[in-house]
């Protein structure tokens, strides 16, 4: 693999002594890359804009470039076909970690829950330290080996009542114009004696907030060994994922695509359940960020707990796993 800095160097030297001065911004083109020379009010932003058409990936300049910030009279080269999917490197690999919360309060009581005040300096913290949140699509193209992410990208996820992440986590997502998935109990999603507030769900969807299912009693089945796996419990739970889709479709025009269970290791009626109803991925818990190549059935979610210091918080976005991928 060829070092990105490599890269710039050979590209900058072959483009710019192909374009004498180069007092315009754009010179020559040369296998995907653009060289260029940064004119008054270009910014990362506007730079994206005209060449890769779409402001979001200002961060593929800045990284292929190692910059932050750009300046008149500057030269850059832009790769044009984007950089590195997969996140591979000559040193290793990109990992995306999913970060779950599964209880929000205001109570500071409530010691196994995390507090708004908490998730409010978490989401700073990702904010001041340059981070950026994906959405579950993105993630799933990163997996697909379609797309590259940024270095520091997470997902974030909730599988708290939907009232409690309306209330709590929805406004500070709002501020921080963070994207999120929301992963609701199937049993709720079909309770037609208790139903959810389909119009509050469906504000939270049109402004970024993903819905999923999981299902807690995958978590109970597990603990049982074959002979007390009875053939009710399994229909049981087939059932309300089946009627939670078919409630999903009638209420919000939306497919479930994504699952979340409480186990580190799929078992075989998660594998089951994946397969029948063509889950996309399955979401453990596990403390640990995901490569492109997981396995879909076993994507990794750390726990973000009630008592994390914001120490704590970052050691749980694991962003890189070093690999000698390069050959000697």
């Amino acid at each position: 693999m060829i070092r990105v800095c490599r890269t710039v160097a050979l590209v900058l030297v072959i483009l710019f002594s192909m374009t004498g001065c180069l007092t315009t911004p754009v010179a020559r083109d040369l296998n995907g890359y653009t060289a260029i020379v940064v004119q008054p009010g270009d910014t990362l932003q506007s730079l994206a804009v005209t060449h890769l058409k779409d402001p979001s990936k200002e961060w593929i300049i800045s990284e292929f470039n190692d910059v932050t910030s750009v300046a008149p009279g500057q030269k850059l080269i832009i790769p044009l076909n984007g950089i590195e999917k997969g996140g591979l490197t000559a040193k290793g690999y990109q990992t995306v970690p999913v970060i779950a919360y599964q209880k929000l309060t205001t109570n500071r009581l409530d010691k196994g829950a995390v507090l708004k005040d908490s998730l409010e300096d978490q989401m700073r913290f990702l904010k001041e330290n340059g981070f950026n949140v994906i959405t579950i699509e993105q993630f799933a193209s990163f997996l697909d080996f379609k797309i590259r992410l940024p270095k520091k990208s997470v997902l974030i996820t909730f599988e708290d009542d939907w009232k409690n992440v309306y209330d709590i986590a929805y406004p500070v997502l709002k501020k921080y114009g963070y994207p999120a998935v929301l992963f609701m109990e199937v049993d709720d999603i079909a309770d037609s004696h208790s139903p959810p507030s389909w119009d509050i769900i469906s504000e939270m969807s049109k402004n970024g907030i993903s819905i999923e299912c999981q299902s807690k009693a995958i978590a109970k089945m597990a603990k049982l060994d074959k002979k007390e796996l009875s053939r009710n419990l399994v229909d049981t739970v087939n059932e309300s994922i089946s009627s939670s889709r078919v409630v999903m479709r009638n209420e919000m025009n939306k497919e479930l695509r994504y699952l979340a269970y409480p186990l580190s290791e799929p078992n075989i009626l998660v594998s089951e359940i994946v397969r029948r109803y063509d889950f996309q991925g399955a979401f453990a818990v596990k403390q640990e960020g995901n490569p492109f190549f997981v396995q879909r059935d076993r994507i990794s979610r750390s726990v973000i707990a009630g008592n994390f210091t914001l120490s704590m918080f970052e050691r749980s976005l694991s962003l890189f796993r070093r690999e000698v991928l390069e050959w000697k």
